[in-house]
């Protein structure tokens, strides 16, 4: 059995931003703020709350979504069902994919020793 070639950095960096500019387009910029605030508020220490927040209902149906999947990762049938209500199977397959690109690229960045930053 042979090793395989280290991945370089930069050829991870190109997957990842290919990766989230295929999902970027597919969610909407409120969604995407919704998970994005989510995510970097996890990664440091904090929680995601819509409270006080003018957001389209597609977005605000998401809110609760993408802090239980964050904080438990995984999500109760009747959130599931909810949030698939309201942003519908595709828009809630790319703001999971979404969440895991940002999970990772802040992962990255907490092995180089900054906080994350999206």
């Amino acid at each position: 059995v042979s090793s395989r070639p280290e991945i370089r950095n930069e050829d991870i960096g190109r997957v990842l931003e290919a990766l989230g500019a295929g999902v970027l387009r597919e969610t909407s910029p409120a969604v995407r703020q919704v998970a994005v605030d989510a995510v970097v508020r996890r990664w440091h220490g904090g929680s995601v709350s819509g409270e006080g927040r003018a957001l389209p209902q597609d977005a605000f149906g998401s809110i609760g979504f993408v802090e239980e999947l964050l904080q438990k990762r995984f999500v109760s049938d009747a959130r599931f069902a909810r949030a698939l209500a309201a942003l519908g199977e595709r828009r809630l397959v790319n703001l999971i994919v979404l969440m895991g690109h940002l999970n990772i690229r802040c992962a990255q960045q907490a092995l180089a020793g900054s906080a994350c930053v999206l």
